[in-house]
């Protein structure tokens, strides 16, 4: 797929700022450790995230809380498709964040249940073929990973959303 038209689909599976994010995007337990993520993600859809600010917020990514993490990955993936050598080390930390750990060859479903439920399947398959894009473009090993433990099964284009419409989400305000 090419990199336009991951970018159009990540637009229309990400379109809308969800109503569950008004309650906050950090846990109120974090929430001094956690300022710089409050000061650059709330109240903004994640298409208001400027490149500059996003580059060097492996800290502030790692504070959202499930539901705002699902959101705002949509940032994530726009900068690596269209700034991958900048955002180099955040490309990892994102993949990272996003790869099952694997036990005795099988990823671990309590950890999927637990991180990466909460993404509906239009959102898996975007994350796929931004994963997918990233290991043909730029040779990502990290990205290969992810597709070959659990992403690679969502890259299917009968699961992206081809019109703009109301996509909801697993995640529920926490």
């Amino acid at each position: 797929m090419r990199k336009d038209e991951i970018i159009d689909y990540i637009q229309k599976t990400f379109s809308e700022y969800p109503d569950y994010l008004k309650n906050g995007v950090v846990d109120e337990d974090n929430i001094t450790y956690c300022h710089d993520t409050i000061t650059l993600f709330s109240g903004k859809s994640w298409i208001e995230l400027m490149a500059s600010d996003l580059y060097h917020s492996e800290g502030a990514v790692m504070c959202l809380t499930k539901p705002a993490f699902s959101y705002y990955i949509a940032a994530y993936l726009k900068l690596f498709i269209e700034g991958y050598y900048e955002a180099d080390a955040l490309v990892d930390t994102i993949l990272n964040m996003l790869t099952p750990p694997v036990r005795n060859g099988t990823p671990s479903t309590t950890w999927i249940a637990k991180n990466l439920d909460c993404f509906s399947c239009n959102k898996k398959a975007i994350i796929s073929f931004t994963f997918q894009y990233l290991c043909n473009e730029y040779n990502d090993q990290n990205a290969e990973k992810a597709l070959n433990i659990y992403w690679g099964q969502y890259l299917n284009e009968s699961l992206l959303i081809k019109n703009v419409r109301n996509s909801k989400n697993k995640c529920k305000s926490q």
